[in-house]
């Protein structure tokens, strides 16, 4: 049994190594194949477009007008009979047939019907659908969750979805409930359980059960990372935490999102990295620098590019 397991594990790897070798390529003709590193033709240049990148070993292609999906030998997996189409996410693929749009899956069975004016991909277990000029959303099973009454429905995010009525803002559940009112006058997602709220021209936070836990004194707020977010006022940014404490004084050009314990802050025409009580961690001395990847950030300091470590170690110079 283990080596039956070691060897399905073997083949997917491979399978998908496969498929993110291959690229897309335009031909003199103006159709689309695609080629592996080497350059040799593995799928042939017949198709007017094509999606950016294969998902779970298939992609999108059109002709004639028609989409449908590849996989990467090339075979046709779903036909090329739909007029339009969404991209592959969580299983279910939106696309469009006499004008109306429904979800199939991997396969090209049918799960949900034809019966929407537009419709997107699934994200956090629902797809945003439109029906007479509103919109709301549907689940996997294709139930309706909400009321399709909204004028606008935004991405669920952290389990929870922002929508607008008659230009205000409020957020939904996956249940389809509203937490909140639809009385804002903007947002942003949710992100580890926090959404920031704009009310009466400032904004504040809710938490994921709708409770206002900041006051609303704020010109702009940021997400919740670490437990701090940034905050701007009278154009310059601090910080507070979880209970609405300002814990970063107001002093800087700009402070970016924190990510394992430091942001990047701008201060006086410099750059560097702050921890979550305002410290610098790396001084504020220089031109640029960039968030950091993979342990390291980029830096321009005098007119020289290097890069430096979590701690300010310049690894190159």
């Amino acid at each position: 049994m283990k080596r039956l397991t070691i060897t399905v594990l073997l083949c997917v790897l491979v399978i998908t190594s496969y498929a993110q070798n291959l690229r897309s390529k335009r031909n003199d003709k103006g159709k689309y194949g695609f080629i592996d590193r080497t350059g040799k033709e593995v799928v042939p240049f017949a198709y007017d477009e094509v999606g950016y990148s294969f998902k779970d070993g298939i992609i999108k292609v059109t002709q004639n007008g028609k989409h449908g999906f590849i996989d990467e030998t090339g075979k046709v997996v779903i036909p090329l009979l739909y007029d339009d189409s969404r991209s592959f996410e969580e299983g279910l693929i939106g696309v469009k047939q006499n004008g109306k749009f429904g979800f199939i899956d991997k396969a090209g069975k049918v799960i949900i019907p034809f019966k929407y004016d537009n419709g997107t991909y699934f994200k956090g277990g629902f797809a945003k659908v439109e029906l007479n000029g509103k919109e709301g959303y549907v689940d996997k099973a294709g139930r309706e969750i909400c009321p399709i009454k909204y004028d606008v429905a935004f991405d669920f995010d952290d389990g929870f979805a922002m929508v607008r009525l008659n230009e205000k803002y409020g957020y939904i559940d996956g249940a389809g409930k509203e937490i909140t009112a639809l009385k804002y006058e903007g947002g942003n997602s949710f992100k580890n359980g926090c959404a920031s709220v704009k009310l009466k021209d400032k904004w504040g936070f809710i938490d994921n059960t709708g409770k206002e836990f900041t006051k609303f004194k704020y010109d702009y707020a940021k997400d919740f990372n670490d437990g701090v977010a940034p905050v701007e006022k009278n154009n310059l940014y601090g910080a507070i935490d979880k209970t609405g404490k300002e814990i970063i004084p107001f002093k800087y050009r700009f402070i970016a999102d924190f990510d394992g314990g430091l942001a990047k802050a701008g201060l006086n025409g410099k750059e560097g990295f702050i921890g979550k009580a305002g410290e610098e961690v790396i001084p504020i001395k220089y031109d640029a620098v960039g968030e950091f990847k993979n342990g390291a950030a980029i830096f321009r300091l005098n007119g020289r590019w290097g890069s430096m470590d979590r701690t300010g170690k310049e690894i190159t110079k």
